[in-house]
């Protein structure tokens, strides 16, 4: 599976049960109707958040009063069945059922991370590596300020990249928390700076935040990450001046842990469906031909509702379009008692806002019976109406020919009497 979670496309034909798979698709066809059952899932980690956000207005606003969802799936109803007439040209096709249920789940997760590599701008490395930056153990990164004139300064920068499993647009907030002290405090500045990868600059978190000579631990919370995460990482810098004379003392800065823990969201849509449509089939005096246009249905028609435009194929994830491949072409099977039909396919569908995603589901199609299929009709041998009226009126047929040729024989078998004449 790609990014369509648990999607397995289950088509039943003239099979009357109940094929329980969570997850997937199911088509139950009796006679001239069938019932598509659906529930399908979209994990949205990748999706922007835009679309994910019109999916959240769009469930609020049209979808959890009793009233408008009653009226969206009205007109959903209508678009289907034009789809199934006009675009698929099953023109006695009628919905004469429709369920949705159409859901968005929000997961709040985090995760943390720890510096990757490191660099002094101003300054030396003196002792220590990444590796002390875990937990505050007492276990350091130490580095000295350098002399410039009397001035120290010393100004180290750590990169931290964000694992890629989290939608960096999709990040809420992140802390970042820094242990450690200094030899001396200094006069000047002794702040915590976040690259802003818009401005191109360092904004200052804290201007005095490790400005101590007792081991401390402080924790800086950023509530508007976009800027300092675009990169899919965020640069960190440790900015120490102190103005002083001669005779100048060295400033070392002790580093016992660097620590990034971003909260983040992970959006998800499931659509459950069952449509109940009849008008897909035919018989003859041989069988039954079903029109099985309607394992590819994609109903990408315009809705228009309480300020949403959106389709039925693309909001509620009805979209079959890539089993559009003749039956023929499929895998064919006979078990005995019943014909299968299998395909698996990669294809693209587009959900709103023009996202476009890549399923690889398989559909089976299980018809009752030894089928054969071409195009997209599947024929099927039984004994129909048509079938018992010809046999009916055959015997009919029969059995007056017989009459009647019952009554022309016997016309000639019957013996003739003399004629008797009177002489006058």
């Amino acid at each position: 599976m790609r990014r369509w979670l648990a999607l397995v496309l289950i088509l039943m034909l003239s099979v009357p049960m109940t094929l329980v798979n969570a997850g997937g698709i199911t088509v139950t066809v009796s006679g001239d109707r069938a019932v598509i059952e659906a529930t399908l899932s979209i994990d949205m980690a990748n999706i922007p958040i835009a679309t994910c956000n019109w999916y959240k207005n769009f469930i609020a606003r049209c979808w959890m009063d009793n009233i408008a969802r009653a009226d969206v799936k009205g007109q959903v109803s209508e678009v289907i069945e034009k789809h199934l007439r006009e675009d698929l040209k099953l023109e006695k096709a009628k919905v004469e059922s429709i369920e949705i249920e159409f859901s968005m789940g929000i997961v709040d997760k985090s995760v943390t991370a720890t510096p990757d590599a490191n660099k002094t701008a101003t300054g030396s490395w003196v002792s220590g590596n990444l590796t002390a930056l875990t937990a505050v153990d007492g276990s350091v990164i130490r580095f000295d300020s350098y002399n410039d004139t009397n001035t120290m300064r010393l100004i180290v920068e750590f990169n931290i990249t964000i694992p890629e499993n989290v939608p960096l647009d999709k990040v809420l907030n992140f802390t970042l928390t820094v242990a450690g002290n200094l030899s001396k405090t200094v006069n000047t500045i002794a702040s915590v700076e976040l690259y802003n990868f818009e401005n191109m600059s360092f904004d200052i978190m804290n201007e005095t935040i490790f400005n101590t000579t007792s081991p401390i631990e402080a924790t800086i919370t950023v509530t508007s990450p976009s800027s300092y995460i675009s990169a899919g990482k965020i640069w960190i810098r440790m900015n120490v001046t102190d103005v002083q004379t001669h005779p100048s003392t060295t400033v070392t800065m002790d580093i016992d842990m660097i620590e990034l823990e971003i909260f983040y969201q992970v959006f998800s849509i499931t659509s459950y469906f069952k449509l109940v449509v009849s008008g897909i089939s035919t018989t003859g005096i041989e069988g039954r031909y079903i029109n099985a246009k309607f394992r590819y249905i994609n109903p990408d028609r315009t809705i228009s509702y309480g300020g949403f435009i959106f389709s039925p194929a693309r909001t509620f994830l009805i979209n079959l379009h890539g089993f559009n491949v003749p039956l023929e072409k499929w895998t064919r099977t006979f078990n005995g008692t019943h014909t299968i039909f299998t395909m698996t396919v990669d294809y693209t569908i587009t959900i709103e806002n023009g996202i476009t995603i890549t399923v690889d589901p398989t559909e089976t199609l299980v018809v009752e019976g030894e089928a054969t299929a071409e195009g997209d009709t599947i024929f099927v041998k039984e004994r129909t109406t048509e079938f018992w009226i010809t046999i009916v009126a055959t015997a009919v047929t029969v059995a007056v020919i017989a009459d009647l040729a019952y009554v022309k024989i016997a016309k000639k078998a019957l013996p003739t009497r003399p004629r008797k004449y009177l002489r006058v």
